[in-house]
């Protein structure tokens, strides 16, 4: 019985050595990050079509929209010109001509992560004038790069920029010859991008 004792004891005295050895220490430290979800955009140039002359056609009578394109890239716009609309043999053009030299617009893009490509998409609304008359039509928004997925790719610093531009038409109903109102025309486009 001795024995039994003194076995128990020493093996008791050996687990007691091996803790008192094999000691830890824990410590907790603090991990930190700044989450951002949202890029900054920037309309350093606002898109501007400048002056324009612009008239109607009659739809049903032979007539068909002219054009303007403002290239996103800056390079000079073009105005092509519609079917002039008979109306009852004294003809009406169907134009669009510029007056004053239009600008391309810009959107600079800032706060995004180094190198990251962006989805690009693109809406608009036609250009109206408060006092009344037809629409200027935005045919379409026009953008360098171009809209779609991966368009975009920020450079090292988390920055790029969109170029803008539009094509635009006049406006044409059946029965008659829309007018214009003479005045500031306004319309919006709203640009989103995907991250």
């Amino acid at each position: 019985m001795n024995k039994t004792t003194n076995i128990a004891c020493r093996v008791s005295a050996m687990a007691l050595g091996v803790a008192m050895i094999s000691t830890a220490q824990a410590d907790l430290f603090e991990v930190k990050t700044n989450v951002s979800t949202a890029l900054t955009m920037t309309e350093t140039t606002p898109l501007d079509v400048g002056q324009v002359f612009i008239s109607g056609y009659q739809s049903d009578d032979s007539g068909t929209a002219a054009s303007y394109v403002i290239p996103a890239s800056g390079a000079a716009a073009t105005a092509t010109p519609g079917t002039s609309t008979a109306n009852g043999g004294s003809p009406i053009a169907s134009t669009i001509l510029p007056i004053t030299t239009p600008v391309a617009g810009r959107i600079d893009i800032t706060d995004g992560a180094p190198n990251q490509s962006l989805d690009l998409a693109v809406s608009a609304t036609a250009f109206t004038n408060p006092a009344g008359g037809a629409a200027i039509v935005i045919t379409s928004i026009d953008t360098s790069p171009a809209v779609g997925a991966a368009a975009l790719t920020l450079d090292g610093t988390g920055a790029g920029a969109i170029l803008v531009g539009a094509t635009l038409a006049n406006f044409g109903q059946g029965g008659s010859v829309p007018s214009y109102t003479a005045g500031n025309f306004t319309g919006t486009y709203t640009v989103t991008i995907n991250y």
